[in-house]
């Protein structure tokens, strides 16, 4: 199983190019500076541009997982995107972000996970499973039903749009629960989204 998450940093409104969203890790880096509150402090007060230039997330974050399974015939495993690091990592390849050693985020970070989810085992089986996880990477355990079932409508929202689906209705049936808390009040609400 790989898990990868990056939250929303800043929950404050964007100003670019989208005025009506929360700001992803790009947004965040650029408004930083003019995000000065009572305390003084410029937000997000985490270093944004130091975390996502770590090379291995960079690599996490685009082919690295394709690239783990190039050549493997007969396995394969899961691997849970968050939705909130779905939209940051759009962010960051739409400007071609560059981390501190020179490799970057690209237009096409989403493609190395789109070609390997179709490929498949001798036997026929994904060999990567881009499992169902809430958008937020929130406690699905913990959460009213309603804010639940809200949490999955988003993320399939963004996982469509990232794993180029085709709708939003077809994505993998597994479901990884966040730090594996699990409740049976999840299991009806995971079964009306298809997981």
């Amino acid at each position: 199983f790989w898990h990868n998450h990056q939250p929303i940093y800043w929950p404050e409104w964007s100003a670019n190019p989208q005025p009506e969203r929360v700001q992803f890790a790009q947004d965040s880096i650029n408004l930083k500076s003019g995000q000065v509150y009572d305390s003084g402090a410029a937000h997000p007060e985490n270093d944004l541009t130091a975390i996502f230039s770590v090379a291995d997330r960079i690599d996490a974050y685009q082919s690295g997982p394709r690239n783990s399974l190039a050549n493997v015939t007969n396995g394969g495993y899961a691997m849970s995107y968050s939705g909130s690091l779905i939209n940051n990592v759009a962010s960051l390849g739409a400007v071609n972000f560059t981390g501190n050693d020179g490799k970057s985020y690209t237009s096409n970070w989403w493609g190395g996970n789109r070609e390997a989810r179709n490929w498949t085992t001798s036997a026929g089986s994904r060999k990567m499973d881009l499992v169902g996880f809430t958008y937020h990477h929130s406690l699905g355990a913990v959460l009213p039903k309603e804010v639940f079932r809200k949490e999955l409508q988003i993320f399939k929202e963004a996982y469509y749009k990232a794993w180029n689906t085709g709708s939003m209705t077809n994505h993998s049936k597994g479901f990884f629960p966040t730090e594996m808390a699990f409740s049976r009040h999840m299991i009806d609400v995971l079964a009306d989204e298809g997981y």
